[in-house]
């Protein structure tokens, strides 16, 4: 029945070939919030201690898988996009670590779920506002203390991944970027 009302909310039909889901950070897996910050920094208080911040992400991660083996039953073709930009979605606001891309990526296939993978982490000119930077020190004091508005654990914690000599103000994906998405989305699909 919740499938039914999901599908209904997204006017997601079975007339679609294919019903495309761009994976969301698993800081922010909720259909009703979007205030990625406030999540980001309620996660960030749920643990004290390094053993609870392993569990904690295993919970988070096992969470996400969970709702993504639901979307899938919620039509005939789903496909997965794990689109990558300064990090996002598993690298930014919060780092599940270096190889966190490759570890999704086998989830879905070992799961036989469609998917689709296009990253331009630490790549120059793929986000919205970024300024070219030089100066190495700078650079890394710049991505050690980012955002500056968050403090503290919060801003420990906090990811966002740049690319060499670019300060990325604004993470989200570049026109360009998303000319390069629909690009790889319509291959795969299969649309001229």
């Amino acid at each position: 029945m919740e499938d039914k009302k999901i599908l209904k909310e997204f006017n997601v039909s079975e007339e679609y070939d294919t019903v495309v889901v761009q994976l969301p950070t698993p800081i922010r897996n909720k259909i009703d919030n979007s205030n990625t910050t406030k999540l980001f920094c309620n996660f960030v208080d749920s643990f004290n201690s390094d053993k609870e911040e392993k569990k904690a992400v295993k919970e988070m991660l096992d969470k996400y898988k969970q709702k993504i083996i639901e979307i899938n039953k919620l039509h005939k073709n789903v496909v997965f996009f794990l689109y990558n930009v300064g990090g996002y979605p598993f690298r930014h606001p919060y780092d599940f670590g270096k190889n966190i891309d490759s570890k999704i990526i086998n989830f879905l296939k070992d799961n036989d779920l469609n998917h689709i993978y296009l990253s331009f982490e630490g790549k120059k000119g793929y986000a919205i506002k970024e300024e070219n930077n030089m100066d190495k020190e700078f650079w890394s004091y710049y991505y050690e203390n980012w955002p500056v508005r968050l403090k503290g654990d919060y801003n420990k914690k906090s990811s966002l991944i740049g690319a060499p000599e670019v300060l990325i103000q604004n993470p989200h994906p570049s026109q360009k970027a998303d000319i390069e998405a629909l690009n790889k989305l319509r291959l795969y699909i299969g649309d001229e």
